[in-house]
């Protein structure tokens, strides 16, 4: 019986580190949507701009557009497209 207690015991642990995790996981995608929501995708920077694709990478590159990678998406700041607006 005392073992069966420490199985019980044992499963329950797994269960709520394992939900730990995933509320950690979860809320790692919501800060990563909260980022995306504060910027531009690489098309829609391009054709705010009217730059072409190399203009957009090199400006990448030299520091004019602040960017992220997000799942392999470059997505920009919008202060920084504001900035070159202006």
């Amino acid at each position: 019986m005392k073992n069966q207690t420490n199985n019980l015991f044992s499963y329950v642990q797994l269960f709520f580190e394992m939900f730990a995790e995933v509320i950690s996981l979860l809320r790692q995608l919501a800060n990563q949507k909260k980022e995306t929501e504060k910027s531009y995708d690489s098309t829609d920077v391009k054709i705010l701009l009217k730059i072409s694709d190399s203009t957009f990478y090199r400006w990448c590159k030299q520091g004019k557009l602040q960017y992220k990678k997000v799942g392999g998406k470059i997505y920009v700041s919008k202060d920084s497209v504001d900035n070159l607006l202006r």
